[in-house]
C-alpha cells in the first residue's frame, strides 16, 4: 500500500496549522527528496529490461537509469547469470560507429610474424616444459566467463567485449522511480512517517527566521531516526528465511 505525496503534505499542513498556500513549495521539496534521498537510500525501485546490443557491441542505458545491479543473461532456472566487469575495455569511438575499434592500434601489430613472438606479446610465459614455454603461474581460477562489460555513464552506454556474440542482454537497474505518464507521486506507506519528518526538517531550513539552529537539529535527528525505522520496515527480519540460510550454509565434508 502506498501513500500519495499529496496526502503526506496535507497531514503536514494540518499538524503545522498552515494554509494550502504552502502546498506547491512543499510539493517541490517532497519530489526532490523522493528523487535524491528516498529513491537512493530507502524506497528505490529496481527494474529489469532486455536491451538490444548494437553492431559495435554497445548497449544504450535506459533514460531512467541511475545505477545497475546486474548485467548478464537468463539461465535455465530464471536467474541472471552475470557478466564480469572489465574496466580495461576501451571506450574508443563508442558512439554511433559500426566498429568502435577501427583505426585503433592493435597489440599484435608490428610483430615479426613469429608465433612465439606473437604469443609473448599477450602472455608472460613462466613455465617451461620440453621445448615450449607457457603461462602457468598467475592464471585465474577458471570461473565461468559468459561476457565482459564496462559502464560509461557519461555516454550512457554499456561497452561489451568486442568478441561478444550476444544480440541482447538483461539489465537490472535502479530507476528514478517516476512514471512520466502518471501525475500521482506515491511513496511506500512504511516510509510515510519518514517523508513527513523530511518535510518538517527541510521546511525549517528554508525558514531560518522561524526556526533556530537547535530546532533544525532536532528535526534533522528525527528524520534520520525515522529513516532507520523505514529501512527496517522495508527490509524486515523473516525468521524462516534466516533459518533456511543457516541450514544451507552447513555443508557435508569429509572429516578425519
Amino acid at each position: 500500500m502506498n501513500l500519495t505525496l499529496k496526502e503526506i503534505i496535507g497531514q503536514f499542513l494540518n499538524s503545522a496549522d498552515q494554509t494550502s498556500h504552502q502546498f506547491l513549495r512543499l510539493w517541490n521539496i517532497g519530489v526532490f527528496g523522493i528523487k535524491t534521498e528516498f529513491n537512493l537510500d530507502i524506497t528505490g525501485v529496481y527494474r529489469t529490461q532486455i536491451l538490444d546490443v548494437k553492431p559495435n557491441k554497445t548497449v544504450d542505458l535506459p533514460c531512467d537509469y541511475i545505477k545497475y545491479s546486474k548485467i548478464g543473461l537468463i539461465n535455465d532456472i530464471g536467474e541472471v547469470a552475470t557478466f564480469k566487469r572489465n574496466n580495461q575495455l576501451s571506450t574508443y569511438k563508442g558512439v554511433n560507429t559500426e566498429n568502435r575499434l577501427d583505426g585503433a592500434p592493435k597489440l599484435n601489430e608490428g610483430s615479426s610474424g613469429n608465433p612465439t613472438d606473437q604469443r609473448n606479446i599477450y602472455n608472460y610465459n613462466n613455465f617451461y616444459a620440453g621445448t615450449s614455454m607457457y603461462q602457468l603461474f598467475g592464471l585465474d581460477s577458471g570461473t565461468a566467463n559468459i561476457g565482459e562489460y564496462k559502464i560509461d555513464e557519461k555516454s550512457k552506454q554499456i561497452f561489451l567485449d568486442p568478441k561478444s556474440t550476444h544480440t541482447q542482454i538483461v539489465l537490472e537497474y535502479l530507476c528514478d522511480g517516476f512514471d512520466s505518464d502518471c501525475g500521482i507521486v506515491e511513496i511506500d506507506i512504511r516510509a510515510g512517517a519518514c517523508m513527513l519528518a523530511y518535510l518538517r526538517w527541510q521546511n525549517s531550513i528554508d525558514q531560518s527566521k522561524k526556526f533556530n539552529i537547535n530546532q533544525v537539529d532536532v528535526l534533522k535527528k528525527e528524520f534520520y531516526r525515522t529513516k532507520r525505522l523505514a529501512k527496517m520496515r522495508l527490509n524486515p527480519f523473516v525468521l524462516n528465511e534466516m533459518m533456511d540460510a543457516q541450514a544451507r550454509s552447513v555443508k557435508m565434508v569429509a572429516k578425519s
